[in-house]
């Protein structure tokens, strides 16, 4: 959890630094954020995959 976290502060860090340089270009902020979360979700990369817990005990239907 902690490393999602971190990762996500750094690419917020990181366009922090450049939106200025981003501003002139045809790109806005929400593209880079979509193109940002497509590359590290878990279609490419993988950093943030969805944790589903599972239950501890097994139900039986009767």
């Amino acid at each position: 959890m902690y490393e999602q976290l971190a990762v996500l502060a750094i690419f917020v860090f990181l366009y922090s630094v450049v939106s200025g340089r981003l501003e002139r270009t045809a790109f806005s902020g929400p593209m880079i954020f979509v193109a940002a979360g497509f590359i590290m979700g878990p279609a490419v990369l993988g950093c943030f995959r969805e944790r589903i817990p599972t239950p501890s005990c097994a139900c039986s239907r009767t």
